[in-house]
């Protein structure tokens, strides 16, 4: 028996690109996971359809792309519910950021929102590709990736002074839990 059951996310994924929405009274389908998805409300279900779409074409397009920046061009360029979920997100962080009291420009949020987007899809730091340090090569020096500190993780070089900064961290963190909270709800619906 094996432990390779596919996550209520990549059911999700798989659903939304199957050809076949057949019913069957006697077990679950395609059919049912995307009308649990749909009984599920809120920034989680986009957040989870865009990962899901990202994963997809990022397998693609990452075999056939020159570097790194040329890959996530590629793959933004693909993404269908790429638009709607920024703009959902964005709302989503005004109300936020109104509520939280937090004094930012909508110019402001809408970058924080295009970096906590960025780093939702891609978490690792595409400077120094996760490692937290540049150079070294050909017996150069290694410094430390001064876009995310050294940590090796995109979300830390998302905002500009310690406001931002902390905004979106709290936002990363609003997120990461909308995209859990989604994954079961939609368990639960499937239940």
């Amino acid at each position: 028996m094996s432990d390779d059951k596919p996550t209520t996310a990549e059911r999700y994924a798989r659903a939304a690109h199957t050809s076949h929405l057949g019913m069957s009274e006697h077990r679950q389908g395609d059919v049912d996971m995307i009308a649990a998805a749909g009984m599920v409300h809120g920034i989680g279900p986009k957040l989870l359809r865009l990962m899901q779409e990202y994963d997809s074409v990022a397998q693609d397009v990452r075999k056939t792309a020159d570097n790194d920046l040329t890959g996530m061009l590629l793959i933004l360029m693909e993404l269908r519910t790429l638009r709607e979920t920024k703009e959902a997100l964005h709302l989503w962080a005004l109300d936020r950021a109104t509520k939280r009291r937090v004094m930012l420009s909508d110019k402001q949020i809408a970058a924080i929102v295009g970096g906590c987007l960025s780093s939702f899809l891609s978490p690792t730091c595409p400077t120094c590709s996760g490692t937290g340090l540049i150079g070294g090569y050909d017996g150069s020096i290694q410094n430390i990736c001064r876009r995310c500190g050294g940590s090796g993780k995109s979300q830390d070089a998302v905002g500009l002074d310690v406001l931002q900064k902390e905004f979106a961290a709290d936002l990363m963190h609003a997120m990461a839990g909308a995209y859990s909270f989604a994954e079961m709800e939609i368990r639960r619906q499937l239940a």
